[in-house]
């Protein structure tokens, strides 16, 4: 299928998660827990599949772990990876974060 003659494809968004005050949820990898590998893996073979783009997102405090993150969103094949920082919230309040 073909929009204004470019192939069309999926922009696939991948929200990852800031669990880094949770060491338990890291296994073998350092900065991405198995959720969000599994995630990002999937996206890609959904982008190799029907074409498009994969975007991670990483809503974080300004930890020095994130950019860290970001760049092992890269190696799993991501055409994107952005940080969006806010400063004093609480991400274990799943109520206040889904508002």
């Amino acid at each position: 299928m073909t929009i204004s003659g470019r192939a069309a494809g999926m922009k696939i968004i991948v929200i990852l998660r800031n669990i880094y005050k949770n060491q338990s949820f890291f296994e073998e990898e350092e900065y991405l827990c198995e959720s969000d590998r599994n995630v990002l893996a999937e996206a890609v073979a959904l982008r190799e599949t029907y074409g498009g783009s994969v975007t991670a997102l990483l809503f974080a405090e300004d930890v020095p772990y994130n950019e860290q993150t970001l760049i092992r969103a890269y190696t799993y094949g991501v055409d994107q990876a952005w940080l969006i920082c806010m400063d004093h919230y609480d991400f274990t309040d799943t109520a206040q974060f889904s508002k």
